[in-house]
């Protein structure tokens, strides 16, 4: 038991520093204009590859202890995650945003003061996995907690209709990362049973 989880714990920590690296990149590609036939073309295809499988490999971890956290109080259950995700990102946004916006000479996105203002509706910058992981936790309490059907299946079951049709809907909100990452955070609820590990 106590291998499985320190190894969840590494592959979570593996995971943070992939998507520090995948930003870091990203932003050198982004200002220098890289591509595959330009020189330097090696940190392109570094992000390429980081962006290829790190925010589903977020999103799986995310999931994993998903089926614990759902049995809670509905007040205790958000509450953890006010903590957990709604603080950091506003915590996190402000001072990005503070950060950008007395260096927006020297940054690629100029965001500043004004979007952190709007990010409580429009998630702000790098900080929207936090803002779309919040909604889906949200999601599928409600679904495990009607006591109708299966919620856990229900939630499966939406997150693929929502996979499928993703390609279909426009840039809305938060719709197109959510479509998009709902399946792979389902995937992750189904793991730990899948190993036969208790949550």
């Amino acid at each position: 038991m106590t291998k499985h989880i320190e190894s969840i714990d590494v592959l979570k920590g593996i995971t943070i520093v992939l998507v520090v690296i995948g930003h870091a990149v990203q932003g050198v590609a982004s200002s220098q204009h890289l591509t595959l036939n330009t020189e330097y073309n090696s940190i392109f295809i570094l992000k390429q590859i980081i962006y290829g499988f790190h925010m589903p490999l977020f999103f799986i971890i995310a999931g994993l202890f998903i089926n614990s956290w759902a049995k809670r109080s509905f007040k205790e259950a958000i509450s953890q995650k006010i903590v957990r995700l709604v603080v950091p990102y506003f915590i996190w946004s402000a001072i990005t945003a503070i950060a950008m916006q007395f260096a927006s000479n020297y940054t690629n996105s100029g965001l500043g003061i004004k979007d952190f203002l709007l990010s409580p509706v429009v998630p702000f910058s790098q900080y929207w996995f936090l803002y779309v992981l919040f909604f889906i936790h949200i999601i599928y309490y409600i679904l495990i907690n009607i006591k109708i059907c299966n919620g856990k299946l229900l939630f499966l079951l939406l997150s693929i209709i929502l996979y499928l049709l993703n390609p279909l809907v426009d840039d809305i909100w938060i719709f197109n990362n959510l479509f998009k990452y709902m399946i792979f955070f389902s995937l992750g609820s189904y793991i730990l049973d899948f190993l036969n590990l208790k949550q």
